[in-house]
Order: structure tokens, then sequence, then C-alpha cells
């Protein structure tokens, strides 16, 4: 009986733990995962019982939705996810965008204005054949530049790259670059900003904004052109992020 009894109570508290883990040690304000996905890019954000993805690709596999990211979420708990936003137009950073949509009910995609004109140049490229396939399916598709906002939760977010309507010589410096701030502390995502993004935005940001961030994605997977060091200094991170193979 006495074995009986602590067995019952031992898999009642295993059964419970989530709950009352969930009361002992509430989540923070934001939470940020990256995701081994080889030569790619793929981050979980999540805050106030909301969740968002920001780049979702690979070059180093095919399917890396359902082989590596949709088993890591929902080992997380995440059953849903309302928002993928997409920082440009390289298949590294957006292949496994159709398999997150279709497995997570991603309701809203946004993209930065070199996507958008890269799928406009080329419907039959891969930006267009994705934005295709989003309008069949009913996703709204947004387009994102330096000065849009919105609440993640208790997370603020807001574009920071690129300027609206800049053309750039490689789309590279198109990319979207994301500060997202909660509980006091900032994340900055930057995509595959380059040479010519950097120098912008060490350089040009509006009066009143600056880079500081306490955690940073590095920029390109790690490239180190001859900006990066200046950049990572004036972002001056406590935590850098690289998402890249071996």
């Amino acid at each position: 009986r006495l074995a009986l009894a602590t067995a019952a109570a031992i898999c009642a508290v295993w059964l419970a733990w989530p709950a009352l883990s969930g009361l002992v040690m509430p989540r923070p304000p934001l939470e940020v995962r990256m995701l081994a996905v080889g030569d790619g890019s793929c981050y979980l954000l999540r805050s106030g019982g909301q969740s968002a993805i920001f780049d979702c690709g690979s070059s180093s596999y095919v399917d890396i939705t359902t082989a590596a990211v949709a088993p890591a979420l929902r080992s997380w708990g995440v059953g849903a996810v309302g928002t993928l936003i997409l920082s440009h137009p390289d298949l590294d950073h957006f292949s496994g965008a159709p398999e997150l949509v279709d497995q997570f009910g991603v309701q809203r995609v946004v993209v930065s204005e070199v996507f958008m004109e890269a799928a406009r140049e080329s419907p039959r490229s891969a930006p267009g054949v994705l934005l295709e396939f989003l309008r069949e399916r009913g996703v709204e598709i947004q387009t994102a530049a330096r000065g849009w906002k919105e609440k993640l939760g208790e997370a603020e977010v807001e574009a920071l790259w690129p300027p609206p309507g800049r053309k750039f010589k490689a789309h590279n410096d198109g990319s979207l670059v994301l500060r997202v701030i909660a509980g006091g502390e900032r994340l900055l995502l930057t995509g595959d900003v380059g040479q010519e993004a950097m120098k912008g935005m060490i350089q040009d940001l509006p009066e009143g904004t600056d880079l500081r961030a306490d955690v940073m994605e590095l920029p390109h997977h790690g490239s180190f052109p001859a900006a990066a060091a200046q950049f990572v200094r004036a972002v001056g991170p406590r935590v850098v992020l690289q998402s890249s193979g071996p």
C-alpha cells in the first residue's frame, strides 16, 4: 500500500509539474531560442503567451521545418505561431516557411522591401513562389521597413533598418534589422546585413535612436567585412549569437 501510494504521489506531481513550475518560476518577459539549422537562421521569440519566428531556413537541410524546427517548437509547448518575419530573400532564411505556415497556422508573414522587390522582379523565383503560396493559403503579407513597430506580448518590436524606399547594391544590405525590448533588456536581430547597412546604421539612425543591445545576432552568420567590428562595438552586447554550420 505504501509503495502504491508513493507511486501515485509521484505520478500526480509529475503530471502537475508544468503548472507548478509555472507558479514557482514565472516565464521571463521575453524568451529567445536560436535553433540549430546548420547554415541558416531561425529564432523563436516568445512573450506573454504570443510566439513569433524570425527567419526560418537552411541551406544544409531540405526539410528543415519538418526535420528540426517543428519538433523543437512542439517540445517547447509552441502549438501555433502568429507571425513569421523574414529578413531578406535568401533561401537559407526562408526555405522552411511553407512547412511552418502549414504546420503552425501562421496568420501573418512580415517581409522586407527587398523581399517584395525580388518577388516582383521574378515571380517564378523562390521569393515569388513563396508569396504566391502565402496568398493561396490566405496568409496576410505585410512589408516592413525602419519605423515599423508592434507589440509581442510584453515585448516591443521595432525595425531599425532598412530606411523605407532605399535601394541597395546587394539585397543582404536590405535585411530587416529588429530591436526587441522586454524587461529592460534589448535584443538585436540582424539577418545578413553587410558593409553598407552596418555603416548606415552607425551613421544614419534617427536622432534619439541608438544601436545598443544586451544580446545581438552576429550579421551574416559571422562573416567579417571591415565594418563588422565597428558595428559590434557600437552595439556593445554581453552575448553574441551566431547561426552557422561548422
